[in-house]
């Protein structure tokens, strides 16, 4: 009997781990081992509750990389690959431990800083920004140097969803790209009509 009972919180054991394995997974990205684009919206809410508790800002910025197309088809999907995850591993480095940064789709990431305003949110793009600069990618004897343009908006509390907010961010990605690329651009939300 005490056998029989070892063996099951053995096999209970294994189940739990096996449960937790399957759960980071749905929620990573494979690739770059980032937040997948679920997690980030579970993450999103998670500090939209909060705002509604402490009223501190947050910002969301949207990542990215400039002629990601030209990479791929000039040295191929497997430097497209390892320059996603050498990106991911940089946004590590600039970011906080409360920061949460996610794979968005194909070469766009998402990042949310937690009670940062505006300011804090530039400062964080422009250090993201420099680093990526300074960065040599190498790859199978080759080398590239790759820029990013980033779309920085900030949750007021104006609108209860993430949509509108991701909606400003890629309004100003888009206008980045635009303008000549390399380059950090803001929207901020616009007020909501008051009703009578």
């Amino acid at each position: 009997m005490a056998t029989a009972n070892k063996i099951i919180q053995r096999k209970n054991r294994e189940l739990e781990i096996a449960y937790k394995e399957v759960e980071k997974l749905s929620k990573t990205d494979e690739l770059t081992q980032l937040s997948n684009r679920r997690d980030m919206i579970e993450k999103v809410t998670a500090e939209i509750n909060r705002f509604k508790r402490n009223k501190k800002e947050f910002v969301f910025i949207l990542v990215d990389i400039d002629d990601f197309k030209k990479i791929n088809d000039t040295h191929g999907h497997d430097m497209g690959d390892y320059v996603l995850e050498e990106l991911a591993k940089i946004m590590r480095q600039v970011s906080r431990e409360i920061d949460v940064l996610a794979r968005w789709g194909g070469e766009e990431f998402l990042i949310m800083l937690p009670e940062t305003n505006l300011d804090g949110g530039i400062k964080f793009c422009e250090k993201l920004k420099n680093s990526i600069l300074e960065n040599i990618f190498h790859f199978n004897n080759r080398e590239i140097s790759i820029t990013i343009t980033q779309g920085i908006t900030v949750f007021n509390g104006e609108y209860d969803s993430i949509d509108p907010y991701i909606k400003f961010a890629d309004d100003a990605l888009y206008k980045g790209k635009n303008c000549g690329k390399n380059t950090i651009i803001t929207k901020l939300p616009e007020k909501v009509n008051e009703r009578s």
